[in-house]
């Protein structure tokens, strides 16, 4: 049930390109229906302001190089806490290409998130 995810930070809001089955079936949304949107559609009312902070900050720095708990919400609305993880890919020229995300599910609910 590991979520994998490939975005695209070269455009605006920095759109899935790809996700891999682990992440429909952990968040309920099917390839077709993220790709090409951003993943601020898993944050919802309760999801930490500190972590999406972080990610946030992470992201206008261009260094996508981040570790942060942070409880979302699968497409049916109900919540969950994952530990996201994301990384940089760059070409041989050291320019940012991509960012590859993971979701790794720590449980279902908002049990543990401070």
């Amino acid at each position: 049930r590991i979520g994998v995810l490939v975005c695209d930070p070269t455009l605006p809001g920095t759109p899935v390109l790809s996700v891999n089955a682990g992440f429909e079936t952990l968040t309920g949304y099917k390839s077709g229906e993220i790709v090409g949107s951003s993943c601020r559609v898993l944050q919802g009312q309760l999801s930490d302001t500190k972590a999406v902070e972080a990610m946030r900050s992470s992201m206008q720095a261009g260094e996508f190089n981040l570790d942060v708990q942070i409880a979302n919400y699968r497409k049916d609305g109900s919540p969950f806490s994952n530990m996201l993880s994301m990384r940089p890919v760059r070409d041989a020229d050291g320019l940012l290409r991509f960012v590859i995300a993971t979701c790794v599910p720590i449980s279902d609910g908002f049990a543990g998130i401070k």
